[in-house]
């Protein structure tokens, strides 16, 4: 069934309730700034991920598995997030679950809606990856889990390499971001490719240039999302046009 995504702004007391580990939707409003959605996030992340556990996989590993609850949630309707605010709650979690000192985490700021990220200091040294700290290690002792294979994410890049890093970030995120576009682009065509079927005459459709074709589908598609209470973005709604025209 194809997952509505509903573009409804949350309250302006908008919080969780702690016990909604599930992401069930009942009594639970929409967040769309950053301290709004780590409140709704922490309890299905908790629930979701064992720390335990993840300290055995590696950075990356746990990076995907955060960004996929996000998506998640985002597509549920309860998160309204640009892909900026993705990456600093993917950062923000990865930190938490691998036991990051609470100094070197990342600080909310509702008020201007913002996550301010610590600046990591350059250390000479790296740890090898996978190696975590002991849970009552001196955290001033331990080594620096940034070192691992995302660190990019937060880690703060040498002189002359800032912005190779920082075009690998956004396109990291962008992925991921198109692959949960692309995935609401093929289930809206499932529900609507059998409706528009039955709108059409295709031997006049066969008779128009493709330019003509695709003004007609794409009418009749805002209609039948309309009708279905279905929602894409521009972009979304042209690529599935695209797919029907092929």
């Amino acid at each position: 069934m194809f997952s509505r995504r509903k573009m409804e702004s949350a309250g302006p007391s908008a919080a969780t309730r702690s016990g909604d580990a599930d992401g069930s939707e009942d009594g639970s409003p929409n967040a769309n700034n950053t301290a709004g959605a780590r409140a709704l996030l922490k309890p299905i992340i908790d629930a979701r991920i064992d720390s335990t556990m993840a300290k055995q996989l590696s950075r990356r590993d746990i990076a995907l598995e955060v960004k996929d609850i996000i998506s998640e949630v985002q597509q549920r309707g309860r998160l309204s997030l640009n892909i900026l605010e993705i990456r600093d709650l993917v950062t923000l979690f990865v930190n938490e679950i691998l036991g990051e000192p609470k100094n070197h985490g990342a600080k909310a700021e509702t008020g201007t809606e913002t996550v301010a990220l610590h600046e990591y200091a350059a250390t000479p040294s790296i740890s090898p990856a996978g190696i975590t700290p002991a849970p009552d290690a001196d955290s001033s002792a331990a080594p620096d889990v940034a070192s691992d294979a995302v660190s990019e994410i937060t880690s703060d890049p040498a002189p002359g390499t800032r912005h190779q890093t920082d075009t690998f970030e956004i396109q990291e995120t962008e992925a991921t971001y198109d692959q949960t576009a692309s995935s609401s682009v093929d289930e809206a065509k499932d529900v609507i490719q059998p409706i528009l079927m039955e709108r059409i005459d295709a031997g006049a459709a066969s008779e128009m240039s493709r330019g003509e074709l695709a003004r007609q589908i794409n009418d009749i598609v805002a209609e039948i999302l309309s009708e279905q209470k279905l929602h894409l973005n521009l972009m979304e709604q042209r690529d599935l046009v695209t797919m029907l025209i092929n």
